[in-house]
């Protein structure tokens, strides 16, 4: 599981490459989890058992309270399978120190050995990911910085290091239409260059460090309240609103497609930010003009321990061992009456534009109150 802390996070090192302001006024607006990080928690949490050889099962719950799913364990056992933990010498979210990036700089690899073959020392470092959305293995800098710490943590001299290959594994058993696993390998030496990279990004964040408007900008918790986003963003607007009629030759519609992809990235990054303030606001109680809450129902879990579910399951002659049927609705499909067994907690929710028909209804409620 990835360290994520204050400064000079692994996990946010993209970040802090491409905005070193980030790292500070990340400060002022620390991550509020929801659902989605939530639930990789619990994942992680389930991988990390695997890998400590105690076993994990349907229904479980998590030291973060979230019951274990049939896609959390495959997650869980497709990632054992890749790292192997019968193989020996493995590091299960050991915290190690980069202080060749910045003195502040730690964080937990989700799991990492070193091996050895004719051709020389492998460092192997796996990074857990549950999100859907792609994560490029090739030169990236939360498994770059991990490896900084582990080639510390194993004190080689700068001689030394130069024996070692770097295999950089990301494990994404959820984003859809690419390989579930995917490996970066590089020597060592040619890490030095983006470490210098890191280093020299972390420097500027401890000084008069510059905003810088790019990818990285929807995954930052200070996106609303970013005025170098608020800028380029409406920038973008203004340049998306100028449609003329002209016809492009292929060069010229590939740049422009290009740049269109890029403000609607912008765009999104600062449309999100918002989002996210606002939702706070309303789920405060307060107002939000124009906007509603609606949230999605969650999904059904039961309320008793495994174990107490397949002694249900007995009563009325059914079998509920097998993983795949342990949910509440296959229960119900295989003859268990599951009524006072199961709850159904609250799921997503997304802030929706008012409806005119609605607006309609707030302003008469407000008349008559």
């Amino acid at each position: 599981m990835s360290g994520a802390h204050a400064l000079y996070a692994p996990s946010s090192m993209a970040q802090t490459m491409q905005c070193p302001a980030s790292v500070r006024l990340q400060q002022l607006y620390p991550e509020q989890p929801d659902e989605t990080s939530i639930e990789g928690e619990a994942a992680h949490w389930g991988c990390a058992e695997l890998l400590h050889g105690r076993p994990i099962a349907v229904g479980q719950i998590t030291p973060n309270g979230v019951a274990l799913d049939g896609d959390m364990i495959d997650a869980a056992e497709l990632y054992a399978s890749v790292v192997r933990p019968d193989m020996g010498g493995l590091h299960v979210e050991s915290r190690v120190q980069m202080p060749r990036i910045h003195p502040q700089c730690w964080g937990t690899p989700d799991a990492w050995r070193v091996t050895h073959s004719d051709d020389g020392p492998t460092i192997r470092v796996w990074d857990f990911k549950y999100g859907h959305e792609y994560v490029d293995e090739f030169e990236n800098p939360q498994l770059a910085a991990y490896v900084a710490g582990v080639v510390d943590a194993l004190r080689l001299d700068g001689q030394n290091e130069l024996l070692y290959t770097v295999h950089a594994t990301i494990v994404q058993p959820r984003c859809y239409g690419r390989k579930p696993v995917r490996t970066w390998r590089v020597p060592v030496g040619e890490l030095r260059a983006l470490w210098n990279v890191m280093q020299a990004a972390c420097e500027e964040a401890d000084g008069e460090a510059r905003t810088r408007v790019g990818p990285e900008c929807k995954h930052c918790t200070a996106r609303h309240a970013c005025d170098a986003l608020q800028r380029a963003s409406l920038s973008a607007i203004d340049v998306a609103g100028q449609a003329e009629p002209l016809e492009l030759d292929t060069p010229a519609a590939a740049a422009e497609l290009r740049r269109l992809r890029y403000a609607v990235d912008t765009m999104q990054a600062r449309a999100s930010g918002l989002e996210q303030q606002l939702m706070n606001v309303a789920r405060s109680g307060q107002p939000v003009p124009g906007f509603h809450i609606e949230t999605t129902a969650g999904r059904e879990q039961w309320t008793m321990p495994v174990d107490r579910v397949i002694t249900l399951g007995q009563l009325y002659g059914v079998d509920l061992r097998k993983q795949a049927t342990l949910t509440p609705a296959q229960a119900r499909t295989a003859g268990v009456a599951t009524d006072g067994f199961t709850e159904r907690r609250g799921g997503s929710a997304s802030l929706v534009v008012d409806q005119p028909h609605q607006m309609v209804r707030i302003f008469k409620a407000g008349s008559s109150a």
